[in-house]
This record gives C-alpha cells, sequence and structure tokens, in this order.
C-alpha cells in the first residue's frame, strides 16, 4: 500500500484515487482527513482574523462588530475538525464543546458565525468657548470674520461655541477722559476725530469689563466708534441681529460678515443716501433675520440696554482683533490668523473652570 502523507493536497488525492489499486475505508479516510482538517483550520483562521481585527464582512459589506463571547472562547481555545462535522479538539459531535462550535454541520455545510454590530459612539469633542470681539469698519477684524472664521463654522463647528461681541474699540465720551488731551494726530487719523486711544483707554478703565464699580457717567455722553458715526448705526443694527439669532452662531457669524462687508463697499462711495438700510435689508435676507424685528430693536430702548451691557463687559485691549483662547491671549492673530485653528485644535487643558474658559476675538 502506498504510504499518503496528511500534507498532500487534495487535487493529487483524487489523481490517486482513480489508481486501479482498490482502496480500503482506512485509506479513504487517511485521505480525505487532511483536506477536510486544512479547510477547517483555514476557516477557523479566516474567524480568527476577523475576531482580531474586529472587522467582518456582512452582505458584501465591511463594517466593525462585536464577536459573539462564545465563538470567541472556543476560538481562543483551539478547536479542530474531523469530516467536518464540527468535531472539536477530537470530541464526541454531540459534546458540549460540539454544541458550542460556531463551525458544525454535515460534509463542511451548515457552517456558521455569530456576528452583532458593534455599538459606536462619536469621539469625545472638548468644547471651546468663543467671544469674538470686533468692531465695524475694521479691515482686519473683517478680513478674519469672512476667512478663518468661516473656516471655523465649516470645519469645527462642533467644537466651539462663538459669542460675536461688536463693541470693539468703540467707547462713550465722557468729561473725565476728554480727547482734547489726546496728542496729535491721534485725534485726527481716523473717521471720527474725537475718538483716539487715550481717551478710549480711561473710559475703558472707569467703565468696563476689569471696572469694579462703574463710573456714574459712563453711559451717559455720545456713542464715539473708530470707524465712524456709520459704523456706530451698523454696530447698532449687529447687537439687535445678534439677539434675535440667540445661540445660532453661524447665521449671527453670515450677518456680521455681511455688516462688514457692506460698510466696507459703501465706504467706497462714502456712503451714499440709503446705504445703510440697504445695507441692513440685505443682511437680514442673508442671516434669516425679520427686517421689521430689527428695525424695531434699533429704533427703541432695547438698543440702548443692548448696548450698554455689551460695552461695560468688554476687556481692556490695545487693538482690535484680539484674541484670547480659554484664558490664553493669541498675540499676533491678526497677522497669523491661522493661530484660532491651532488654538481650536489644541488639547491642552483649559485655564480655570470649563464655564470660565472662552476664546476672544476683540
Amino acid at each position: 500500500m502506498p504510504v499518503i502523507y496528511k500534507e498532500v493536497p487534495e487535487a493529487l488525492l483524487e489523481v490517486d484515487s482513480q489508481s486501479p489499486r482498490q482502496e480500503t475505508p482506512d485509506d479513504v479516510e487517511t485521505t480525505r482527513r487532511p483536506a477536510t482538517l486544512h479547510l477547517a483550520r483555514v476557516a477557523v483562521a479566516i474567524l480568527g482574523l476577523m475576531v482580531f481585527t474586529g472587522v467582518a464582512v456582512n452582505y458584501g459589506h465591511s463594517q466593525h462588530t462585536e464577536v459573539d463571547p462564545e465563538v470567541n472562547a472556543l476560538l481562543q481555545s483551539g478547536i479542530s475538525m474531523k469530516s467536518g462535522k464540527g468535531n472539536i479538539a477530537d470530541e464526541p459531535h454531540d459534546s458540549e464543546a460540539a454544541k458550542l462550535s460556531p463551525l458544525k454541520g454535515e460534509g463542511g455545510k451548515g457552517h456558521k458565525y455569530v456576528i452583532k454590530p458593534m455599538p459606536t459612539s462619536p469621539a469625545p469633542v472638548a468644547t471651546k468657548h468663543i467671544d469674538f470681539y470686533f468692531e465695524i469698519g475694521c479691515p482686519v477684524c473683517q478680513v478674519l470674520l469672512s476667512g478663518v472664521m468661516k473656516t471655523v463654522a465649516s470645519t469645527y463647528a462642533d467644537s466651539v461655541n462663538v459669542d460675536f461681541r461688536p463693541w470693539g474699540n468703540s467707547f462713550y465720551g465722557m468729561a473725565s477722559c476728554s480727547s482734547d488731551d489726546a496728542p496729535k494726530p491721534e485725534s485726527t487719523v481716523n473717521p471720527d476725530p474725537r475718538y483716539t486711544p487715550t481717551a478710549r483707554y480711561c473710559w475703558s478703565g472707569k467703565c468696563g469689563a476689569e471696572a469694579p464699580t462703574k463710573d456714574p457717567d459712563c453711559f451717559t455722553g455720545p456713542m464715539i466708534c473708530q470707524h465712524g458715526p456709520k459704523a456706530c448705526d451698523l454696530q447698532g443694527y449687529a447687537l439687535c441681529g445678534k439677539k434675535a439669532l440667540g445661540d445660532d452662531w453661524k447665521k449671527v457669524l453670515e450677518f456680521m460678515s455681511c455688516l462688514e462687508e457692506g460698510h466696507k463697499k459703501a465706504g467706497q462711495y462714502k456712503f451714499p443716501t440709503g446705504s445703510i438700510g440697504f445695507i441692513v435689508k440685505d443682511c437680514c435676507k442673508k442671516g434669516g433675520l425679520d427686517l421689521a424685528t430689527i428695525d424695531t430693536c434699533v429704533k427703541g430702548d432695547e438698543l440702548t440696554q443692548l448696548t450698554m451691557a455689551e460695552a461695560g463687559s468688554t476687556p481692556k485691549h490695545r487693538l482690535v482683533p484680539y484674541v484670547v483662547v480659554d484664558g490664553e491671549v493669541l498675540h499676533g492673530i491678526g497677522a497669523t490668523p491661522n493661530m484660532l485653528i491651532t488654538a481650536i485644535e489644541s488639547t491642552t487643558p483649559a485655564v480655570g473652570p470649563a464655564a470660565a474658559r472662552r476664546l476672544t476675538v476683540i
């Protein structure tokens, strides 16, 4: 009788089986067993790989899966098969191990494994709080609003909260912070000659966010905006629009960007008659705001209260834009806007309690 090794491929065994010599039952079992064992081991190896990688093919699609614990236990115990009958570690077919086998059936048929979809959960996202202090008419503020802030809205909307603060470098005139003391040419380089950094710093110290108590005259004088009366007009609409839009900061961004762009274009033609109304109408449409509601706010006492609250909560600063990310100032944000993206992506622990973390652009 010829000797047939277990490693002989099944195709060669089939050729050998066609020889004139009559095979005995022992020969058949000897020749067929290696092929069956080989297929079983391949199946177990594939299933083991699927358990290791956590991926299985389900109806032709790759998806993350969770293997049944019983199946995984069997895979770890070293199962083997004879004749496709699900025998495990050469135990009888009706043994406890065989009953739990994920690979069982006559002649290799009916093999199955139990796959359950793995529950997925979104990756944790650290929310950063943003205050964007700016002012209407500021060219660098406009660049940030229409550039890096649009990127933040499209890419990091779920990672940040943004509060737009349009008071910027504005202040109220008051006798104790007179612009008359400002050296020339400070009082002549801005659209409103009453505006000087000296007067603004003085007012902010007495009336801004850091003032322990507000001076009685903080909000009684005329409002002075660095970029002139038209900027003050649009600032009022910015405050009313912000209130109307509430927490939808992406719509607020659209509205503020529109006001900035409108001020720039109208300023190129020295603000023709009716230009402010045209700008506001266009921006309300883009921001999804009701024009009548915004007009009512601007022309009533509501705007006075909104302006005082905004002015009194603006911190002292030297330039706009001015950025603070979770308590840390980003110096030079105007020249390097992408500093904001770096700050948002940073995983460095915030300074102070979570409720106090702010990203501030002034």
